[in-house]
């Protein structure tokens, strides 16, 4: 990922060993290794400006706004609106359609 760039914004990636060094991160992974701290990690940045994706089944019932899965050979996603709206995070409604369940917002 070194030197990459998406619209012209530089990406970096970092692995932390600690919820709290993440601290400005814009786009937190928690990879499925991290199970058991899940639900703490979430709770972490629930009321943050960070999207969080995941791959575990329980991700976005546990409060991520991003949960990747793997049914029949192929990656399918769902998406959580209510955690994305307490972490101010607006999903576009195209990225919404393509979602295999979208978890709905409280209005």
């Amino acid at each position: 990922m070194r030197d990459k760039n998406v619209d012209g914004r530089a990406l970096t990636v970092r692995k932390f060993t600690n919820i709290s060094q993440a601290g400005n991160c814009q786009i937190l992974f928690v990879s499925a290794s991290e199970q058991k701290h899940q639900r703490a990690i979430l709770e972490s940045t629930k009321t943050s400006d960070v999207l969080t994706v995941g791959e575990t089944d329980t991700f976005v019932a546990e409060g991520g706004v991003v949960g990747f899965n793997l049914e029949r050979g192929r990656i399918h996603f769902d998406i959580n609106l209510q955690a994305a709206q307490l972490q101010r995070l607006r999903i576009s409604s195209k990225l919404l359609s393509l979602a295999t369940n979208v978890r709905k917002a409280q209005q």
